[in-house]
């Protein structure tokens, strides 16, 4: 589990996968600040630099968790 100590305030924004693996991502003002990945997610390195480094996500917030974008070669 990956997490960010902060408080947060009602503007959150939750993003999630319902299939064999979890994800859950917590997005506020358009950064990752916290994530639960269970299973073979593969996104365990890209999550947490998104968090560490404070990287906008506005350009691809909707599409977060869609299995056909690669996060990794996104950001990297």
């Amino acid at each position: 589990m990956i997490s960010n100590t902060m408080r947060f305030n009602q503007k959150h924004y939750i993003v999630m996968t319902l299939d064999v693996e979890y994800v859950k991502v917590l997005v506020q003002d358009n950064k990752v600040h916290g994530a639960v990945l269970i299973g073979e997610t593969d996104l365990e390195e890209v999550i947490e630099n998104l968090i560490l480094n404070g990287t906008d996500i506005a350009s691809v917030k909707e599409d977060l968790l869609n299995p056909n974008l690669d996060l990794e070669d996104y950001y990297d």
